[in-house]
């Protein structure tokens, strides 16, 4: 049972060093602490065993192996975004795999625009009942 959870333990759980290059995200580093603070602790104790795969920007390609079925990505760019976005991208993308929508077998409803598809809209919801603001660019009209 995880409790307390705090960065280092969420590296051991679901973090393979060569899947994240500490030394070059700052900025994803801090949004996974901001997750830790956020995210009560039975959430994580919850979830699927998963990796967040957050390259350096200079690594070009590489192949990383065994991997668990779902991974995390989180891309170099975000360490070009305001911090509070980074937060929020990390605790969206974590409220997908806490909802399951892995496993859900629809694809996207092609009549509705990416941001209101269903999968979005609750983890958008989820993430703002954990603390996160939804960054201007997400909001919805309506």
């Amino acid at each position: 049972m995880v409790m307390g959870m705090n960065i280092e333990l969420l590296f051991d759980l679901f973090v393979q060093p060569e899947l994240f290059d500490r030394h070059a995200r700052d900025k994803t580093v801090r949004a996974l602490q901001t997750l830790c603070d956020r995210v009560p602790d039975e959430v994580f104790v919850s979830m699927p065993t998963f990796s967040i795969l957050a390259p350096d920007a200079k690594v070009d390609g590489a192949v990383y192996c065994p991997v668990p079925e779902i991974v995390i990505y989180l891309s170099p760019s975000l360490e070009d975004e305001p911090q509070e976005k980074v937060d929020f991208t990390v605790g969206h993308e974590f409220a997908h795999i806490y909802l399951c929508h892995h496993e859900e077998d629809e694809s996207m409803i092609t009549w509705i625009p990416y941001l209101d598809q269903p999968t979005e809209v609750e983890a958008d919801e989820l993430v703002k009942q954990w603390g996160y603001t939804v960054p201007e660019d997400r909001r919805r009209v309506g």
